[in-house]
């Protein structure tokens, strides 16, 4: 979910395999594949939300969400 630029925050299902390596490594990838210098964020939550259509939405913009209009 990106709520405001330089800032990216991920929601996290802790699964029993679950370990603080893990993101470690999507911290890392994200500043190599992004930028160096994003703020990366986890959430954690006992499930994804899907879509209407029963999809996981994998990327969620929500910059300039509260100024648009209807």
């Amino acid at each position: 979910i990106q709520k405001k630029l330089g800032m990216v925050t991920f929601k996290i299902v802790r699964r029993d395999d679950y370990s603080i390596r893990m993101e470690e490594k999507l911290v890392s990838r994200v500043k190599e594949w992004i930028s160096p210098t994003i703020k990366v964020d986890f959430e954690y939550v006992d499930a994804i939300e899907r879509t209407k259509a029963g999809k996981f939405k994998a990327v969620v913009n929500e910059i300039n969400k509260s100024t648009k209009t209807v």
